[in-house]
């Protein structure tokens, strides 16, 4: 899933070397070993915890410099990574998401090009003998591999749901919806109070498909676990499932008041304004958004819930996934430095650091690291096993998700039909 935040204006930051709470990242041997390293190394992220994780590595070994962008906005980054890597210009380190999803995802970086290092087997991993990649889940493996070679690091997982600002609700005397029939009066209630239930920022691609995301693992995966299996198999289509429904509840919300007007005029970072000056009581995305706006209302209380898609407790399910990671470029000119580096974000002092801004759940148990409350309902439903993946991870290539993203904001601007983006949405994901 593209998973990206406000854009940073894609300026390069030498990151400046700050205090940052440090720990061996590899044994005595390794850590000689890199502390003999010298050189630098280019980085670019869709999160500003890169920043820090360098801060902090730069502090441990001051012969290697780092050189940090952040660009939050996931189509100015993929576009950007995937013309330097046709032009051999690219960073040494760059996000990578799981799956096939996007330009960026693992499996179609791989078949496009040697573009990523293996960071199971090649030169540096031997000689190391990496023990996170030891210690990763299955599924982060799975997401971040291509026909064996493993090449995606993995930082987080996390989940999709309806954020609300609890402190909101409870001063306007309202609670969170657990049913489809209750979401659709509490949307109403909202514009009784004058507010709107969820603030949607579609004027951002990204942001679009995070509805559809939050409804389909219950009005699909809940019903059917073979789905993905199904539609690779060619007996099962978007046009023809739960996808539908999905849709035309996502266009109910609308109609009956759950957003704010005209979503396609309202970016990313107003709809956490719109949260933060209390005009709305939520809105529905990923984990991650919590921290941002918390920041903005420290004093407010954040639940993140499942949203409810119909009214049978049994058919609630959870998007929840690995999230993005990090890959090396193969063809970096400074394969030790950027594996040093990999290796230091992965480890529990890199962790510690990308945790609480990521918001997410590391791939690994960490020592020291509490997890945010805010994560108990996706910790909830990957216990009950009710989770799915995001679900362009499972997608045979990145045209599906275009067709999806550019398709519900025609929809929102009167271009396009339901039927018409499911057909489409169709059409691309037979392409293979």
């Amino acid at each position: 899933m593209i998973n990206i935040k406000r854009r940073w204006s894609g300026v390069i930051v030498t990151v400046a070397i700050v205090g940052l709470l440090g720990a061996n990242m590899v044994s005595a041997q390794g850590a000689t070993q890199v502390a003999k390293l010298t050189g630098t190394i280019t980085v670019t992220s869709n999160h500003k915890h890169a920043m820090l994780v360098a801060a902090a590595f730069m502090k441990r070994y001051p012969g290697i410099k780092v050189k940090v962008q952040v660009i939050t906005d996931a189509t100015a980054l993929q576009q950007q990574i995937r013309t330097q890597l046709t032009s051999g210009t690219a960073p040494d380190v760059f996000t990578v998401w799981p799956g096939n999803g996007s330009p960026l995802a693992t499996t179609v970086l791989n078949k496009a090009g040697n573009f990523l290092e293996d960071l199971k087997s090649g030169p540096w991993a031997k000689e190391r003998s990496r023990q996170w990649v030891k210690k990763m889940p299955a599924n982060f493996i799975a997401g971040g591999s291509y026909e064996g070679r493993y090449t995606t690091a993995i930082y987080g997982g996390h989940g999709i749901g309806a954020i609300y600002d609890k402190t909101t609700l409870d001063a306007d005397g309202l609670t969170a919806p657990t049913t489809w029939t209750q979401l659709l009066s509490f949307c109403r209630a909202a514009v009784g109070k004058g507010k709107v239930a969820f603030a949607l920022a579609n004027q951002e691609q990204w942001i679009t498909q995070l509805i559809n995301y939050a409804l389909v693992p219950s009005l699909v995966y809940s019903k059917d676990k073979n789905f993905d299996a199904k539609m690779a198999a060619g007996t099962a289509s978007f046009g023809t499932s739960g996808w539908k429904t999905a849709f035309t509840k996502y266009m109910e919300m609308n109609t009956s008041g759950c957003f704010n007007k005209d979503p396609l005029s309202l970016n990313y970072a107003g709809s956490q304004a719109l949260v933060a000056t209390h005009g709305a009581y939520g809105l529905i995305n990923g984990d991650w958004a919590v921290v941002d706006i918390q920041k903005q209302v420290p004093n407010d209380k954040f639940i993140l819930l499942q949203l409810p898609a119909t009214d049978n407790p049994a058919d609630q399910w959870m998007a929840i996934a690995a999230g993005a990671g990090l890959g090396i470029n193969a063809k970096s000119k400074n394969l030790a430095l950027a594996n040093a580096f990999l290796d230091f974000y992965m480890s529990p002092a890199g962790l510690r650091i990308v945790a609480p801004i990521d918001g997410g759940i590391p791939p690994f148990k960490v020592r020291g690291l509490k997890l945010s409350p805010i994560l108990g309902e996706v910790q909830k439903y990957m216990a009950a096993n009710k989770g799915t993946a995001f679900m362009d991870q499972n997608w045979p290539n990145a045209k599906v998700q275009s067709e999806h993203l550019v398709g519900i904001q025609d929809i929102f601007a009167g271009k396009a039909t339901i039927a018409e983006v499911l057909a489409k949405m169709d059409a691309a994901y037979k392409q293979g």
